[in-house]
Parts: structure tokens; C-alpha cells; sequence
């Protein structure tokens, strides 16, 4: 994934001279806001068919127009609706958004609301997705904001949403880490992974390979046992980039084992 604090073009460029096959295009402030991307959209896809790299989507909380309460809003659907449209342009095939980041207060007082809000603007933005073949996929974040039990009733209610595995978010919050409650649950839908270490707590350290307290090498027995073949990106956000080319050797170590 490019660090949105940095220049698009010359983050491309950095991690194709990394050998990685796609870069997760984050749509988020302060060099990588939508706007931004459109306007260089001619430049991003000579840069990427130059280097012989793809591009997938994230859309984080910085492409909403506030918080939690607002995912309600025509403005939240048209934002999402626009990023697709880019992707699309951009030859990009899945797009991971996040959902709603509830407080535990909010999460007690408004669930039910804010979660029908929710499905009925992401399953207006899957049909879009389809209409242009693309997918959407939801990640999970810590377990006090966005349960278990809210993505069973978001997948209930939207049957074509996929599953990105965060591997980093699933030790937020938690005295263990939940990839394996979260790949029993919902592996049917898997469609990507997002993968880094952690400390547990709730910060989202985005740490190397190692550097934290996560048992990755299980993490990725697990998902190899469900045949997984797709995509997994690697979050490590160091602007040390030998962190990024570690972590990328570790984790094809872990594969090839």
C-alpha cells in the first residue's frame, strides 16, 4: 500500500523497484484524496503499465464526509460511487472499504440505525461496482466499533460484499487475535488480505513482519488451509522502506513453508 503522505507517482514507482505485483491504491488525505487521483489518473496508468504493476483500492475514513453518522447521507453513497468509477478507470478489480468506526457509546445508543444506513449505501455501491466489474470488499476493524455480529447482519442483508481479512486490526482491542474467529466466520467471502504486526492494545501500529506480537506464521496456515489464492497486501508503514522489503521476504518464506 503507498503512504498517502507521499507522492502517488513516486510510490509507485518505489515499490515496483520492490518486485511486488500490485500496489493498494489508498484514496485518502493528504496526497491521495480523490481528487488528487483523478487528475493524475492519464499519469498513474502509463506509470503502472511502464513498470508492469497493477492496482487495487482502499477507501479508508478520510473519503467519508465525517463521522459515523453521516454514512447515512446521499454524500457518503456518491463519494463511494465516484471511487469506483476511478477504479474502473483505473483497471482496478476490487476495491476494500472499512465500515462504520461506532464507539462503544454510539455503538449501544445507535447501532441499528446507523447499520441500516450503512448496508443500504454499500449495497447501492456493489450494484454500481458490478455494473463496471468491480468488486467491493469491507475489512474488519476492532471488535468494540464493527462486531462479529454487525458483519453477520451486513453480509445477511448484502449477499455479492466480500471479506477483507485485516491481520493487524483482528489484535486491536483483544486478548488474542481474532484472524481465525474472523476466517471461520466469514472465509466464504474472502477476497483479500491486508496483513502487518501489532502490539494488541488499540493502536494500529502497522508494524514489519515480526516486529510485533502476532503469531503471523499460524495466521497464514490458517488461510492456506482454506485454499486461499488471491491477493494479501502488506500495511507496514516505515518510512524505512527495508522494513517493507523484510517483511516481503518473511511472509514468502512463510508461504514457500
Amino acid at each position: 500500500m503507498n503512504s498517502p503522505f507521499l507522492n502517488v507517482l513516486h510510490e509507485i514507482t518505489s515499490i515496483a523497484s520492490m518486485s511486488f505485483s500490485y500496489v493498494e491504491l489508498t484514496i485518502e488525505e493528504p496526497h491521495s484524496m480523490l481528487r488528487s487521483l483523478v487528475s493524475m489518473k492519464n499519469e498513474i496508468l502509463d506509470l503502472t503499465r511502464s513498470q508492469g504493476i497493477g492496482l487495487m483500492g482502499h477507501v479508508p475514513w478520510s473519503v467519508e464526509p465525517g463521522p459515523p453518522h453521516h454514512m447515512m447521507s446521499d454524500e457518503y453513497a456518491d463519494r463511494l460511487d465516484e471511487t469506483i468509477r476511478l477504479a474502473h478507470e483505473l483497471g482496478v478489480g476490487l476495491v476494500t472499504i472499512h465500515p462504520p468506526m461506532l464507539s462503544r457509546h454510539v455503538h449501544v445508543a445507535d447501532r441499528r440505525r446507523l447499520l441500516r444506513h450503512f448496508i443500504i449505501a454499500i449495497s447501492r455501491s456493489v450494484s454500481e461496482a458490478q455494473d463496471v466489474g468491480c468488486a467491493i470488499s469491507v475489512e474488519n476493524m476492532d471488535n468494540d466499533s464493527f462486531t462479529m455480529e454487525d458483519f453477520r447482519e451486513l453480509f445477511k442483508e448484502v449477499p455479492d460484499l466480500g471479506f477483507t481479512l485485516d491481520v493487524g486490526h483482528a489484535s486491536i482491542g483483544t486478548s488474542k487475535n481474532l484472524s481465525q474467529d474472523y476466517l471461520t466466520e466469514f472465509g466464504k467471502r474472502l477476497k483479500h488480505v491486508h496483513i502487518s504486526d501489532n502490539l494488541g492494545g488499540y493502536a494500529d501500529l502497522h508494524l514489519p513482519i515480526g516486529a510485533g506480537t502476532i503469531n503471523i506464521q499460524n495466521v497464514i496456515r490458517a488461510i492456506r488451509r482454506m485454499h486461499y489464492e488471491e491477493t494479501m497486501t502488506l500495511e507496514v508503514f516505515s518510512s524505512d522502506r527495508s522494513y517493507l522489503r523484510i517483511s516481503k521476504e518473511k511472509i514468502s518464506e512463510m508461504l514457500r513453508a
